[in-house]
């Protein structure tokens, strides 16, 4: 469908990673983030979402991977501010997930998890089930 090719540019595009292995992963992010053809688009709020994800992960990889995550939204951020005063929020975390490090669903547990991998908990709630974690968060 000739007609469908200039269109391309207008669909979202997938990118391939494998989150165990966090060097990929990190690439594979910065590239998305960090491209330079954003330099003069306007500030834009990124949401990551992780549903039913992180339970097939290695141990410790769901945590390295929140701080992964937290970390390249903030480059991001500041490579892309049009303003040293810009006030967009950088970026915000949307899960349905088994978070490590956070027993059943005690959310004070939650709460120091994702505030060690640079994230503040705005909301959270747990239920039965592998992916017994939902909740969001942004970035401090």
């Amino acid at each position: 469908r000739p007609w469908l090719q200039r269109r391309v540019d207008e669909y979202p595009k997938l990118m391939e990673a494998n989150f165990n292995d966090l060097n990929v992963t990190r690439k594979v992010l910065e590239g998305i983030l960090l491209n330079d053809n954003d330099a003069e688009r306007e500030d834009v709020t990124n949401i990551i979402l992780f549903e039913g994800v992180m339970i097939y992960l290695d141990e410790g990889v769901p945590h390295a991977l929140l701080e992964l995550c937290s970390d390249v939204l903030r480059k991001s951020h500041t490579a892309n501010s049009n303003t040293s005063s810009s006030t967009t929020a950088l970026g915000y975390l949307c899960f349905a997930d088994r978070l490590e490090n956070i027993p059943g669903g005690d959310e004070d547990a939650a709460h120091v998890e994702m505030e060690s991998t640079g994230w503040e908990l705005v909301d959270f709630l747990s239920k039965p089930g592998l992916a017994r974690h939902m909740g969001v968060a942004r970035i401090v």
